[in-house]
């Protein structure tokens, strides 16, 4: 099952190292890292963190979420 993982660069998130982590533990998780931006992209910069998020969920086809 593809997983993506997002993080904003600037993030506070105290779970952010913990992306890669688990990224390492799933056989088709990816990391993106939302360049400038904080915790809540989607709601601050919706545009921004669906052009990063729709490409992973409109092209699964081969398996590895890209």
């Amino acid at each position: 099952m593809p997983v993506l993982l997002v993080t904003g660069e600037t993030s506070a998130d105290p779970a952010k190292p913990y992306a890669e982590v688990v990224a390492r533990a799933l056989p088709n998780a990816h990391v993106v890292v939302l360049d400038g931006q904080e915790h809540v992209a989607d709601v601050l910069e919706p545009k921004f963190f669906a052009s990063r998020v729709l490409p992973f969920l409109t092209n699964t086809r081969d398996g590895d979420g890209r």
